[in-house]
Formats: C-alpha cells, structure tokens, sequence
C-alpha cells in the first residue's frame, strides 16, 4: 500500500513538471512579479533616505515597502502550493461543513454581495484531506468565480458523490474508486476556447496589471492533484464558466 502512495505521489509530481517552454514562462512569470516588488522596495528605501525629518512620508514609505515585501511572501505561498512542497495534515472532512467555512470567509475578507446558492446532493459527504490546503483551494475557486463577474451574477455550489462506475464516463485515468464532486458555476462571461489549456498555470491571467498574479487556479490545480483528485472545466464564452472539483471519498467510509 505505501509503495502504491509512493508511486502515485511520483506520478503526482511528473505532472507537474512543466515542459521547456512552460518552465521559461513559469521563471519569467517569477522574475517579472519580484522584480516588480524589489524595485518598489529600492525605490521607496532610497526616497526615504532624504526624508530623516519627515517622518509621516517616511512612514508612508514604509507601508508601501511592508505591502510590497508582504505580495512576496503570498507570492511564495502560491508557488508552494502550486509546486506541492507544502507539508500536509491529513484529516476526514466534511465537505458541507468545509463550503461553509470557505463562503464565510468570502463574504467577510471580499465584501461580495453576489447570489451564492449551496446544493448538496448527497449528504454527510465527508472526504480525506487537508483542510487549510482544500479551504485555499475553494477560496481561490470562488474569488475567481466572483472577479468573473464584476458587474454582479449568480454563483451556484454543488455537492455530489460520484460512484466508480460513473466516474470512468468522467475520465478514464484516474484511480477507481468513489469521488466526491465539488463544483462552482458562474454566470459571468466565460472562457474562450483558445485560453482553456491555460488557465490553470502559473502566471497566466486575464486580468489587468496590477490586479492578479495569475496563481490563483494554479493553486486549485495543485491542491487538488496533491489530494490525487482531477478537474473537470465547462464554460462557453458569454454564459459562464463551472469549475468542477473531484476527490477521492474515503475507502473505509460507509458511502455507497
């Protein structure tokens, strides 16, 4: 049993290895973000220097220099998640409870005033996993849905367990086994054809500049297949987009 985790976490970490060519955007993608930040913090300590008598600027500076050294520190986070070298604490989790704790958190840090419904069509649907890693994840999912649509919408959450003769109908190249499904559907304007290989790696963002790493879904991708789960992605430009979760349900529980 251990050899067969060893083996699937090797499997786990091989496709996560980026090719070449992705392997030059990810360090591109990398340099160009702390580059941004150590010139701001270059910039602002040498203004400061000529300020020693004016202390309300030089604590203005100081700020932008402590936001600027705290967008690094997330950044990094991002990137572990992503490159799945965080340590982890498996624990049995209850999804409802979990979306929940995730939609909470949500409404208090983004202040969103969007329609979000929660449709559980299985009860007591509990999986293994580690909950800050999931809670990111489904944060990371949400606020996505929600920057997605910036002129107000509709977000519905759905809950299911997906048995294993269904789950082969979904893909063939996962383990067999019950899953349990997690999925988020917008209704902003969706993601054209030409961007759906990309969305889910590092850097890439639609948004302006200014307002995104581009990490976000790389995070939920990560996350997801640390707990050897996959995704599932439907959307079709101007009638929004669902972001399907799957992961394995517990071996020893009792739903079937």
């Amino acid at each position: 049993m251990e050899k067969n985790r060893d083996q699937a976490d090797q499997l786990m970490e091989t496709l996560l290895i980026p090719e070449p060519k992705e392997l030059d955007e990810l360090i591109a993608g990398i340099s160009h973000h702390f580059n941004n930040i150590f010139s701001i913090i270059q910039c602002y300590s040498s203004i400061s220097r000529g300020l020693a008598d004016d202390k309300i600027e030089v604590e203005k500076n100081l700020k932008i220099i402590r936001d600027s050294v705290s967008r690094g520190i997330k950044l990094i986070e991002k990137l572990k998640l992503y490159t799945q070298k965080t340590s982890v604490c498996f624990e049995i989790i209850e999804v409802s409870q979990l979306l929940t704790e995730v939609i909470y958190r949500n409404h208090k840090e983004s202040g969103s005033k969007l329609d979000i419904s929660l449709k559980r069509d299985y009860q007591d649907l509990t999986i293994t996993g580690d909950r800050k890693l999931l809670q990111r994840a489904l944060y990371e999912l949400l606020l996505n849905a929600i920057d997605a649509m910036p002129d107000g919408g509709k977000i519905k959450i759905i809950t299911d367990m997906i048995p294993d003769n269904k789950i082969r109908a979904i893909s063939r190249e996962v383990d067999s086994g019950s899953y349990a499904l997690i999925s988020i559907e917008d209704t902003g304007a969706g993601i054209e054809d030409a961007m759906r290989d990309k969305i889910f790696k590092p850097f890439f963002t639609t948004k302006n500049y200014g307002e995104g790493t581009g990490l976000g879904l790389a995070v939920v991708y990560g996350v997801v297949a640390r707990h050897k789960g996959f995704i599932h992605l439907a959307s079709k430009p101007e009638y929004g987009t669902k972001i399907s979760l799957y992961l394995p349900v517990p071996e020893l529980s009792s739903q079937s």
